[in-house]
């Protein structure tokens, strides 16, 4: 017998088949997009239906959330075995999503309906156009207009703006446009995207053996998707034009001598001649590999660049934060890997935007600003300022590297199919929910497949595996609480982190229990007993800081000198400029010392800017108080080489880790506006330095409110 339910019905069943844990009744909100009295409705509905064919309904966990018993949900595929293939893999369609649709469909052809965008959605006619008006209101922002006759609409605008537009919005809806894709192989004119697909998928794999590179699952599947729409455009003349991707003819030369670029130009070409000469789509679809590469072999002059600034941002890290590492050389490798594919994304525009990230900035503001500081050698090489998302996307890497206290804590091994943006921001989540907790990856599914012995604890994924030596626990990509508290029941039962004081509980719980009942069962008792007692997580705790002062808090007008540069040493220009803070009592004369034997053992560490340089050291070498002061000269001099030109030293004087925070800050944002740093560099005398630092702060206040 078939127990017919609704589409809405079996959009929530399909949720909690798919839901390792509770789901709370906002959980369900966000992910149907129905409000609370319609999702009770349906589970109301679902628990009378269940309960006529005598199974059990769905449950509701105080204070958790509802789940549906693993009894219903095997009777529920052996009454309906084809209702899985019914159930969307999207529930109904917030405004926005409709307008990655509409994009969609604009970016595939140019007579788009209106008629045709209200079948696709199932919504009303003004549904449509309100979606409309606002995408024309976002698109002229990057000179993309949609243009509309009697024969419907269009994307007018140039192919390389439309194509970045569209890459940029579909990396933070990739879900979409699998789910687009899925419901194009209904519609006999966007059949052909399957095979293009397909052909993709193949000629990948034979990048991967050719290359000798791997990338990542999503990458892949990404490059599949995304890449295959570009072909039909490609196929439709919306080509681009020569030199409008790769003006420069180095960088031109430089591509093609690339293992890459033979094997975009064998595939393109089998679409037409006309594809591949003339024209920058070789170049195009060569820069999406160098974007998603994971690992990196051979060596050329970018891949020598990327591993001497990946391990100079890593010392800087290191002196600016006065942090150690557990493990510098991983950590090296990690970060040139991932500044390898962040310097494609800079150089053909397209950096990483999805706002989830900018969390890291606002839960770890000391990783992130020490990150902001340490990056500039790779800004240097780039010659482009990375967005703070990027910037973020970096700082966890570091995060995750930090030495912790205990020594002795397990190890769990992260499985995701992101390469950059949700791997990342779970392995932030899971860093900060259990501290204790060491964390190896993230690997992707291919990468885990090849391997034949897990070293870690326990194997964390965000989608299903085979166990092979280690059990595996699976979780959502971006967890809320729910997610939080299953993974620390799961974690705690598993042996891998426990609650405080709940070893001895237990202990004492089993001799009460043992003192007055027969266990038939003791290490499911114990299982029992250790999910009751895992304390809930709060994900949005945060690390209590003290006041963190101002940058005009610190620098002041008597701790800013000017100075002629005529014969003056970077060692002499560090001593001039730490003079006011050792005449203020602030410093020792110990602390100039270590400044300067600091940069004499590690380098130019502290040019941290152009022409810009933050002198420190550690705290117990001789700061009295938390103090800065600063030296601009006439002219920039050499710090150490000739490479690294100073004319503003700042010097900081930390008594801890987070007080100067916020000055630290304020001056990372000074650096990155070539305006401001100008008008530091042209200030005459004290009052008009501070008056530009008053400036920045004011207006940083302003935007920021």
């Amino acid at each position: 017998m078939t127990i017919h339910f609704t589409d809405n019905e079996m959009e929530l069943l399909r949720i909690l088949i798919d839901a390792d844990g509770y789901q709370s009744i906002n959980t369900l909100v966000r992910k149907m997009g129905f409000s609370k009295r319609s999702v009770y409705s349906f589970i109301s509905s679902i628990s009378n239906k269940c309960l006529a064919q005598k199974m059990e309904p769905p449950r509701n966990v105080y204070r958790q959330g509802y789940f549906l018993p693993d009894s219903t949900k095997k009777q529920l595929k052996m009454l309906n075995p084809s209702d899985e293939d019914k159930v969307p893999h999207i529930g109904k369609l917030s405004s926005q999503e409709r307008q990655i649709f509409d994009l969609l469909l604009l970016f595939l052809g140019d007579q788009v309906t209106t008629p045709m965008l209200m079948a696709w959605e199932d919504v009303s006619k003004n549904t449509i156009l309100n979606d409309l008006s606002q995408l024309k209101a976002e698109l002229t922002r990057y000179n993309i207009v949609i243009a509309a006759d009697q024969t419907g609409h269009q994307l007018l605008g140039s192919e390389l703006s439309i194509r970045n537009y569209m890459q940029v919005k579909l990396r933070e809806h990739h879900h979409l446009l699998s789910a687009f894709l899925d419901k194009a192989k209904t519609i006999p004119a966007l059949a052909e995207l399957v095979s293009l697909s397909l052909m993709l998928n193949d000629w990948t794999q034979t990048v991967e053996v050719t290359t000798n590179q791997t990338y990542s699952d999503d990458m892949v599947l990404f490059l599949e998707s995304y890449y295959s729409l570009v072909l039909h455009r490609m196929m439709n003349n919306r080509i681009l034009k020569f030199k409008t991707f790769l003006p420069n003819d180095s960088d031109r030369h430089e591509m093609e001598k690339s293992n890459e670029y033979n094997l975009t130009y064998s595939f393109i070409i089998q679409f037409g001649s006309e594809l591949v000469e003339h024209t920058d789509e070789c170049y195009y679809l060569e820069s999406l590999l160098l974007e998603g590469q994971l690992n990196t072999q051979g060596h050329n002059n970018v891949k020598k660049d990327i591993v001497n600034v990946s391990n100079l941002v890593v010392e800087n890290f290191k002196q600016i934060s006065g942090v150690t590492f557990k493990d510098e050389k991983q950590l090296s490798r990690e970060l040139y890997i991932h500044l390898l594919s962040t310097y494609y994304r800079v150089k053909y525009h397209h950096q990483y935007v999805d706002g989830m990230v900018t969390k890291i900035r606002d839960d770890y503001p000391d990783i992130y600003t020490y990150t902001k500081i340490s990056i500039y050698p790779f800004e240097k090489l780039s010659r482009q300022k990375l967005t703070e998302n990027e910037i973020a996307l970096i700082a966890i890497y570091f995060g995750a590297q930090v030495v912790r206290e205990s020594q002795d804590s397990k190890s769990a091994l992260i499985v995701c199919s992101s390469g950059i943006g949700t791997s990342r921001f779970l392995m932030a989540q899971l860093n900060k929910a259990f501290p204790d907790l060491k964390l190896s990856g993230p690997i992707s599914k291919k990468q885990y497949q090849s391997m034949k012995m897990i070293e870690d604890n326990i194997v964390i994924s965000t989608i299903p595996l085979e166990k092979l030596n280690r059990d595996v626990i699976k979780v959502d990509p971006i967890l809320d609480e729910n997610g939080l508290n299953y993974l620390q029941k799961q974690l705690s039962i598993h042996n891998i982190v426990n609650s405080k004081g709940q070893s001895n509980q237990i202990h004492s719980l089993l001799d009460v229990i043992a003192d007055n009942a027969d266990i038939k069962n003791i290490s499911g008792l114990i299982v029992g007993l250790k999910e009751v007692l895992t304390f809930s997580i709060d994900p949005k705790s945060k690390f209590e800081r003290g006041y963190q002062p101002m940058l005009s808090e610190l620098v002041k007008p008597n701790t800013i000198t000017f100075a002629d540069s005529e014969n003056l040493s970077w060692e002499a220009a560090i001593k001039v400029a730490a003079k006011p803070l050792l005449e203020n009592q602030d410093i020792k004369d110990s602390y100039v010392t270590a400044m300067i034997d600091s940069v004499n053992e590690n380098g130019p560490y502290i040019n941290i800017g152009s022409k810009v340089a933050l002198a420190h050291a550690r705290p117990e070498t001789g700061v009295n108080h938390l103090s800065m002061s600063v030296l601009k000269l006439k002219q920039p001099i050499d710090l150490v080489d000739s490479k690294h030109k100073v004319q503003l030293i700042f010097v900081l004087a930390a008594v801890d880790a987070t007080a100067h925070l916020k000055a630290l800050s304020e001056l990372a944002s000074l650096l990155g506006n070539k305006a401001t740093l100008q008008q530091l560099f042209v200030a005459e005398n004290s009052q008009e330095f501070m008056n530009v630092i008053l400036r920045s702060e004011k207006h940083e206040t302003s935007s920021s409110m």
